[in-house]
């Protein structure tokens, strides 16, 4: 009965190969979600079923997003001691050969479509918490690696993805994560300045949780992090939003003293051209180290 399912789901999934661009996208939902619940795939079966996805309308491909990650990642483990086969029937699941899924996936990350992209990222930011606490490190770790290979071309809906990640796990993983941070925002300055002239467009665009990350950085001792990543972010295009509490971040440079003077002065005067009312906050702490 397994078998004839299966074969009834590729049948399906091949006539909708053949359709037109506008059928394959209204059928994407219907014919991919037979395959969430068919994983017992050898390594021939599943590249017959992914070289199928990838031939249909990206609207499939989005569908299936969680397939291109299953077989990359997770197949490889699963079946080990399978017992429910007899000849010719399930006996071939125990070896399975993921080396062309996750090349496959990484071309997804780096070059898909920008709607799969999206949802790609969107699936590796639940990852880690969707799965059993036990599996966390594991599945961080997976997450982890694409989203870094995500870094290379900012794409705004992406990023907010990579952000909500950061956001969530940079108490538990704090290198991996302000590693990724770094990158994100390195690259993503490089972008707001190359379309400077949309800033406008764009004002909500940075992540809102940068002064959360700032904090946590002064919070925890690394002082030298926060002005350095303070600085970087206050020489964004003018207009674009930072971060949700400037005034607060401010308030932190009154802690530092004239041994940072030329750093402290610059990150002021910059996020004075954001808020006017930074100005007093400068004048106290010129005042403090006079």
């Amino acid at each position: 009965m397994a078998k004839r399912i299966e074969s009834l789901a590729f049948s399906l999934l091949q006539e909708v190969e053949s359709a037109p661009p506008l059928v394959q996208k209204a059928m994407a939902e219907s014919v991919i979600s037979p395959f969430n619940h068919i994983r017992a795939l050898n390594t021939s079966e599943a590249q017959k079923l992914i070289q199928t996805i990838l031939n249909c309308h990206v609207e499939v491909q989005v569908k299936a997003s969680r397939l291109f990650i299953y077989f990359a990642e997770f197949r490889k483990f699963s079946y080990q001691k399978w017992q429910w086969k007899v000849p010719g029937y399930y006996d071939d699941l125990s070896s399975f050969d993921n080396k062309s899924f996750k090349d496959q996936l990484e071309k997804l990350v780096l070059s898909g479509h920008e709607n799969l992209k999206k949802q790609l990222a969107c699936e590796f930011y639940v990852l880690p918490k969707n799965e059993k606490p036990e599996d966390f490190n594991k599945n961080f770790e997976i997450s982890l690696k694409y989203l870094n290979l995500a870094t290379h071309q900012y794409q705004n809906e992406v990023f907010k993805d990579i952000y909500h990640f950061i956001n969530d796990n940079i108490e538990a993983k704090f290198e991996e994560c302000f590693d990724l941070w770094k990158t994100c925002l390195e690259v993503e300055r490089q972008f707001f300045k190359k379309h400077e002239k949309q800033v406008l467009q764009m004002y909500w665009w940075p992540n809102y949780n940068n002064g959360d990350i700032l904090l946590f950085l002064k919070e925890n001792n690394k002082e030298d992090d926060f002005l350095e990543w303070l600085l970087f972010l206050s020489e964004y295009p003018l207009g674009l939003n930072i971060a949700n509490n400037l005034y607060e971040l401010a308030e932190q440079l009154l802690s530092f003293s004239k041994k940072e003077k030329k750093q402290v002065e610059i990150i002021f005067d910059n996020l004075i051209k954001r808020n006017t009312s930074i100005l007093e906050l400068k004048e106290k702490w010129e005042k403090q180290n006079n």
